[in-house]
């Protein structure tokens, strides 16, 4: 017990010698964060991206929504061979709005209240004065700047995903409290519809057509949302508010204002260079470095999970999953 005391009251001591110590000088005076506040964010550019990047890992990645199973396998495009998938609840009276097949409408409505969270607290504010002598600054910032419309991009493709699934769903475009969530109302599909095609605008003229090739200012990272994403998200959804889906009364300016948008989309996209090419490079294992045809995806990291889940039985680790009908 002597021993054990002893060795107790040395490390006391030493951690009071080591705190006195730290204090009878202000010249090592360093920050020590203990959670991820809004102070140790803004700190420095790379937690300030970090938050950007963390809201487009929150992107769907369309591969396997329903277990193994794709939205082709909900339609006449394929079927899932292994009976009793999620995916079949499409198709056989067990959906409703009770009983949702994903959680499209929680993980949608996450994504936009990290995006409001960014842009109230982080987008447009910052200059980063302790970094004005790094000679990647004005890079950094020139990012920085872009970041903001790179996250309201990602806010308008997450309500467009809510739209087309719910129709009138809860605009909210700040920042609010858990007692102000249980006091939105809905707000009509086509308000929510403008909302997007009017931010996508705003998207377009304040982000570069391409972040592929790298230039002075930007360094080659095509998997960032660009103007392209902008024109091409608001030319899909003015399609939708057309369609007869939201537009009941075939009001025909609803069809010339989408029509417009995919002119626009389909001119900026050849001017971009953009266009349709070998159907066997789209796969191919380097079609993350700018593809010609693909204006935006999701990115993942190397996997076989697809080839695992839909390769034939008797192929390596092949499941058979979605067969092409």
């Amino acid at each position: 017990m002597n021993t054990i005391k002893t060795k107790i009251l040395s490390a006391g001591c030493f951690l009071l010698l080591s705190a006195g110590m730290t204090s009878c000088s202000d010249e090592m005076n360093s920050h020590h964060w203990v959670n991820y506040d809004y102070n140790y964010v803004s700190e420095t550019f790379s937690s300030v991206s970090s938050f950007v990047t963390a809201i487009y890992g929150e992107l769907d990645n369309g591969y396997a929504r329903y277990g193994n199973a794709m939205d082709a396998s909900a339609c006449d495009e394929a079927v899932f061979s292994q009976q009793g998938a999620t995916v079949e609840n499409f198709f056989n009276g067990t959906w409703s709005p009770s009983t949702p097949i994903t959680n499209m409408w929680e993980e949608c409505y996450q994504g936009i209240s990290d995006c409001n969270n960014y842009l109230t607290d982080f987008a447009y504010k910052l200059s980063f004065p302790e970094y004005e002598q790094d000679p990647n600054y004005q890079k950094d910032l020139y990012k920085y700047q872009k970041s903001a419309y790179e996250v309201r991009a990602l806010r308008a493709y997450y309500y467009f995903l809510l739209v087309e699934r719910f129709g009138d769903v809860p605009l909210v475009t700040t920042k609010i409290t858990k007692d102000e969530v249980n006091q939105l109302t809905r707000t009509p599909a086509a308000d929510v519809m403008k909302f997007i095609s009017d931010e996508c605008d705003s998207v377009a003229e304040n982000l570069p057509y391409g972040w592929s090739t790298g230039s002075e200012m930007a360094s080659a990272e095509p998997g960032r949302v660009n103007a392209l994403f902008a024109q091409a998200l608001k030319a899909r959804t003015l399609l939708y508010a057309a369609s007869p889906l939201f537009n009941t009364n075939n009001d025909q300016s609803l069809w010339l204002k989408a029509a417009k948008a995919q002119q626009e989309l389909i001119d900026a996209a050849k001017a971009d260079g953009l266009k349709l090419e070998d159907y066997e490079a789209i796969w191919d294992k380097n079609n993350y470095t700018g593809s010609k045809e693909v204006i935006f995806a999701r990115r993942l990291g190397q996997t076989y999970a697809y080839e695992a889940a839909n390769f034939p039985l008797g192929t390596e680790k092949g499941q058979g999953g979605n067969c092409p009908s």
